[in-house]
């Protein structure tokens, strides 16, 4: 009961902090123009990507050994874990921060470390998801963009880069402080518990220097091909996406620890088996959600988080979104291969993916533009689900290529109702996935009802 109040409790938050971040996307579509609003992206985009390379691996770290570290009575451990790479996080970003003064302004400066700090911000997140305080992750999420919006609404007719900047960093320390607070300080068990992570934080390592190159490496490539102006048309179709994302990782990392707790018999048992089953059924079908809102009302979602000029931004958004309902062929079995400790396979699945993008984008970008950009997501996604399905195989193969089905049967509904416009054949279609899936859907309701009741009684 507790996992679902907690899921609960997360996607109430994440549905406000999804609201709070269109809304100030559209404060600054309306007020930055969009050359500007593509230089803003970049330099934004800069600093998350530079702060994510020098997490180091360490949120997927926490999230294996600080519910340990918790189970086993080790708090001072888990709180060394928790502060001395944060601390060395923040230092490295502000000596980093030095040579883009001097070579680039202050405008830069500003604007790059603001978005950096963010990431320090996500590992004191991480362990509190990692904790499950569910609760603080929430209230500290939402009052940091609350507080952003209502200060840029204020100096609205004002906002220049610097403005933006200055407030951004200034709010973005302030909760960074606040986080810091929630864990008492220990410093000293360092040195063992880095004994005991090594092994684990090695591959975590790789695989965090290759997660920022997902999220934000088109942002960065765009401008050597692309105007700022076609940049910020397709940041209002990646945010839009990553938003979804966002919300879909909900899940997955409440998931996570959860698995990290149970012993190598409990995850080999039938009943782990049917759970699990259930649950890729669930992240599916929320995955399909998300895919139609953006199919269907995508355009009228585009000009209501930013302005009519950026509604070319539609098809782009669509395509994505498509290549998050591929993703799903591997998804959930990447979340259990971590939290078993099979970090190399997630290190090797997040290399094909950076390789195969980067590879499409410089064949595709300087010929076709901003679709370039979005078909190399799609071919990235498509070659990492055939290596992953390859090389980690969870389910039955006549299951993975059921899901396969699936995809494609939504691909051709779209194609067709994007083209045509007509709501009939895509009903049609996705009902004859629904009664396919029926039988397992009913499976999915009956575990869910029976976890809850479990839950009540223990």
């Amino acid at each position: 009961m507790k996992y679902i109040k907690n899921l609960v409790m997360f996607y109430l938050a994440f549905a406000l902090n999804f609201l709070m971040g269109f809304v100030l996307l559209k404060i600054l579509a309306i007020y930055v123009p969009q050359d500007i609003l593509g230089k803003y992206f970049f330099l934004s985009n800069l600093g998350l990507f530079t702060g994510g390379l020098l997490l180091l691996g360490f949120p997927l770290t926490f999230q294996r050994f600080i519910p340990l570290y918790f189970r086993d009575g080790k708090e001072e451990k888990a709180h060394a874990l928790i502060h001395l790479p944060s601390i060395i996080h923040l230092i490295l970003g502000l000596l980093i921060s030095v040579p883009i003064l001097i070579f680039e302004g202050l405008d830069a400066f500003i604007l790059f470390l603001a978005f950096y700090i963010v990431n320090t911000l996500t590992l004191y997140q991480t362990a509190l998801i990692s904790r499950v305080k569910i609760l603080e992750y929430s209230i500290t999420s939402f009052a940091r963009l609350l507080t952003i919006i209502c200060l840029l609404l204020i100096s609205a007719p004002l906002l220049t880069l610097r403005t933006i900047g200055i407030i951004n960093l200034a709010v973005n320390f302030v909760f960074l402080l606040i986080l810091f607070s929630m864990f008492p300080l220990a410093l000293k068990p360092w040195k063992e518990v880095f004994t005991e992570i090594r092994e684990y934080w090695i591959y975590s390592l790789f695989t965090q220097i290759l997660s920022p190159f997902f999220h934000f490496i088109d942002s960065l490539l765009i401008p050597l091909y692309l105007p700022y102006s076609e940049l910020s048309l397709f940041q209002i179709a990646r945010k839009l996406d990553m938003g979804a994302r966002q919300t879909l990782e909900v899940p997955l990392q409440l998931t996570a620890p959860i698995i990290s707790f149970k012993k190598t018999d409990e995850l080999l048992s039938k009943e782990f088996a049917e759970k699990y089953r259930a649950f890729r059924l669930f992240y599916f079908y929320l995955t399909l959600f998300w895919f139609l809102i953006f199919e269907f009302f995508g355009k009228n979602i585009v000009p209501l988080v930013s302005t009519g000029q950026y509604l070319k931004a539609y098809p782009h958004l669509v395509l994505l979104s498509f290549t998050l309902l591929i993703s799903t062929l591997y998804a959930t079995d990447t979340t259990l291969a971590r939290s078993t400790g099979n970090i190399k396979l997630f290190f090797y699945k997040d290399l094909v993916w950076v390789v195969s993008f980067l590879l499409t984008f410089l064949v595709l970008t300087p010929k076709l533009g901003l679709l370039g950009v979005t078909l190399s997501f799609g071919v990235a996604t498509i070659v990492t689900a055939t290596f992953h399905l390859y090389n980690f195989p969870v389910l039955h193969p006549l299951e993975y290529l059921l899901e396969v089905l699936k995809i494609l049967v939504i691909g051709i509904q779209a194609m067709t109702f994007m083209t045509s416009g007509r709501f009939f054949l895509s009903i049609l279609l996705i009902a004859s996935i629904i009664a396919t899936d029926f039988k397992q859907i009913k499976m999915t309701l009956r575990v869910l009802k029976n976890y809850i009741a479990a839950s009540q009684n223990s």
